[in-house]
């Protein structure tokens, strides 16, 4: 079922029940008046809430979320002339965008600086729609990559520190990511919405939208919030853009979006599609709620315990190492363990096995992981993370591992068997599948050649003798990446396929949109963060020439505008 529809189904419900109960009243009514008339007293009517207090604002733009994209557009808005308020429901800015390593451009000061060509975007869109296979939108990707180029001097020239580095993630073929140089990039925000102000703007912080305005003919004409004191504020607008960050919080609509599959969130609880809801609930179509930033894997458990340095080393560290083989909840191996350099593959191959996967250790190896290191092991390169340049210690021994990985067997994360046939009974996989995959990946490792999944020899590490481990990992997502159908000017479009004809006034960018990608997030190092700042900064100047009545044009869009 359509969630319009659900939100439809619960509206006449709604006013179903409260047209029996106010049949029931009226029914009730006439009893109730013979007994006062008999002497009977009265029935006591209980006093009426007080009304909310009511709060009229009037101004051109009206940007609801103030992440990445939020921001980018209410200050690229307020700085081409508009009056812009911008709404935020917690109580700082930054979103999702904030909790972010960096961003992709493709040519930036820093890039000239260091002797860097530009990106070639022409080639990236090509690779991007063949990886998509055609199902992105090809202007909303070039437009973006267009922009791309402009942004990060934009954003240094209002106050973040970047440098330019190549990808972290090993086998991106394209560069282009500048990472934050403070990590996480709140203070970088604070500057930018300082200058949003200095430009006239507001900021709302702790005020929620709650829904949009709409008039007698479909137009958006601004949108209800309600301050912290409980104030409802309603703001007429010219446009409004909807920036709200995606529906991550809500684990449920994950879920659907994944097959029933629980991916547990890595991103802010509080994102729970408000704004993707009101585009719907205003006739907005649909587009992309399958595409999720599933980014990180983890190992279960509580190991609080433990020192957190040390115990990033069990909850983290051993799920990205490419020298175990992994195998699925019955024991099948389903990878290319070397994909873990990459990980939205990884997450996206684990979400298609279930809730969980294992990956499989024999006492030996964790022995020399505790001692020595990954290189001790095999492992070729180190693995990073954002800021973490080595998520996986390649020469230093990882201190405690042991200890965790019993503490894990306690808590029923991991299991342990003596044999191959033991280890498959107490982690509830299909011994005979388990025993199989198992002795053809140690002859294949034997043999120096991977025949199921193709890893390369280096990494085809021999189990050698139990006891054996199986250590449960899960994906986590970060954010979600779709939601509303927006068409190449960032206008939300109608549920209408004849035409897709634009909402009047209503605009959306950043994570609630979809159009970017088929059904998986794009190989490229700081995409998703990029195409925050940069279709809020398209949204921003759509709002604004929609509301001043003129025509605008980012500098690096001049190709796109007639």
């Amino acid at each position: 079922m359509r969630r319009k529809d659900f939100f439809r189904g619960v509206l006449c419900i709604a006013l179903s029940l409260i047209f029996v109960l106010s049949m029931v009243g009226c029914s009730g009514g006439g009893p109730a008046a013979s007994e006062t008339g008999s002497g009977a007293a009265p029935a006591s009517t209980p006093a009426a809430a007080p009304a909310a207090k009511v709060e009229k604002m009037t101004t051109d733009v009206v940007v609801i979320g103030a992440g990445g994209s939020g921001s980018a557009a209410a200050t690229q808005a307020a700085e081409l002339g508009a009056k812009v308020i911008l709404l935020e429901k917690l109580a700082k800015p930054g979103g999702t965008t904030a909790m972010g390593g960096g961003l992709f451009g493709a040519d930036s000061k820093l890039m000239k600086a260091n002797g860097e060509k530009p990106v070639d975007t022409d080639a990236l869109f090509a690779a991007w729609e063949k990886e998509m296979v055609w199902k992105a939108d090809a202007n909303l990707v070039r437009k973006y990559l267009a922009l791309s180029s402009k942004t990060v001097d934009w954003l240094l020239e209002r106050g973040y520190e970047l440098h330019k580095v190549a990808a972290v993630q090993l086998g991106h073929e394209f560069h282009g990511y500048h990472k934050y140089n403070e990590l996480p990039p709140t203070k970088y925000f604070e500057r930018l919405l300082a200058g949003f102000q200095k430009n006239g703007g507001q900021l709302l912080l702790e005020t929620p939208a709650k829904k949009l305005i709409v008039d007698e003919k479909g137009a958006v004409t601004g949108v209800i919030a309600e301050k912290k004191d409980g104030t409802q504020l309603e703001i007429t607008a010219k446009s409004v853009v909807i920036a709200t960050g995606g529906y991550v919080g809500d684990t449920k609509w994950v879920s659907e979006a994944f097959d029933g599959v629980t991916v547990a969130p890595a991103g802010l609880l509080s994102n729970v599609g408000d704004g993707i809801k009101m585009a719907w609930e205003a006739g907005a179509a649909h587009r992309g709620e399958n595409v999720h930033l599933a980014h990180v894997t983890k190992v279960p458990g509580d190991l609080s315990k433990f020192d957190p340095a040390q115990s990033m080393l069990a909850s983290s560290s051993i799920a990205y190492l490419a020298i175990n083989p992994w195998v699925n909840s019955q024991g099948v191996r389903f990878a290319n363990e070397d994909i873990i350099q990459d990980r939205a593959l990884t997450s996206n191959a684990a979400i298609m096995q279930g809730n969980f996967y294992y990956t499989i250790f024999s006492k030996n190896m964790l022995d020399t992981l505790e001692a020595k290191g990954a290189a001790a092991l095999g492992l070729q390169e180190k693995v990073a993370m954002g800021p973490i340049e080595e998520l996986t210690p390649m020469k230093k021994g990882w201190t405690g591992l042991n200890a965790m990985i019993e503490e894990l067997i306690n808590q029923k994360v991991a299991f342990k068997g003596n044999t191959y046939e033991e280890l498959a009974k107490a982690a509830g996989m299909d011994p005979d599948k388990f025993v199989f995959y198992m002795n053809k990946y140690n002859a294949d490792a034997k043999a120096g050649k991977d025949t199921l999944m193709g890893k390369r020899a280096a990494h085809m590490v021999p189990l050698g003798d139990g006891p054996y481990y199986a250590i449960k990992v899960v994906p986590t997502n970060l954010c979600t990446l779709g939601g509303i159908r927006i068409n190449e000017d960032l206008q939300v479009v109608k549920d209408d396929p004849n035409s897709y004809a634009p909402i009047p006034n209503l605009y959306a960018c950043g994570s609630d949109v979809g159009g970017l990608y088929s059904d998986h997030y794009v190989l490229l190092e700081g995409g998703s963060q990029g195409w925050a700042y940069n279709s809020g900064r398209m949204a921003g100047a759509s709002a604004a020439s929609n509301a001043l009545g003129k025509k605008i044009v980012l500098p690096g869009l001049e190709a796109f505008m007639n």
